[in-house]
């Protein structure tokens, strides 16, 4: 394997993070009144889900945080949850000047889309490793 593995523990919930950060800026700073529909679909429906999934499937795919790559289903779900709570329910309460619970559905939501990319990066680590041991 290649040295990113050595600081993947540190890029990678980095660059999760920040795709997370763009989304919620785009929206804040580049949508109008009229872009609510494309900007949902497109952020919460392909670009958070997608980007949970990589990010899941690389960190277990590069083992970098060992057994507790499983610490990414609830930061993955928090992070989902959070994404319409600070996008779409925030501006519903600046406007009403009411207070929203989050939606804590959103929160398994996000943690079933990182499973299936925790349990191919598995699979994809159990493969290179036992094919190293084999060369």
């Amino acid at each position: 394997m290649t040295k990113f593995p050595n600081h993947a523990h540190f890029l990678l919930p980095a660059g999760y993070l920040a795709v997370w950060l763009l989304a919620l800026l785009f929206f804040w700073c580049f949508t109008g009144a009229t872009d609510g529909m494309a900007y949902g679909l497109l952020s919460m429906w392909l670009v958070l889900p997608a980007a949970t999934f990589v990010f899941s499937l690389l960190v277990a795919k590069t083992n970098c945080w060992g057994r507790g790559f499983w610490l990414c289903l609830p930061l993955c779900g928090v992070l989902y949850m959070l994404a319409p709570y600070l996008t779409f329910t925030l501006a519903n309460m600046l406007s009403t000047h009411r207070l929203y619970a989050p939606d804590w559905s959103a929160l398994l939501i996000g943690a079933a889309i990182s499973l299936p990319g925790l349990a191919v990066g598995r699979v994809l680590h159990t493969f290179y490793t036992q094919a190293a041991s084999h060369h």
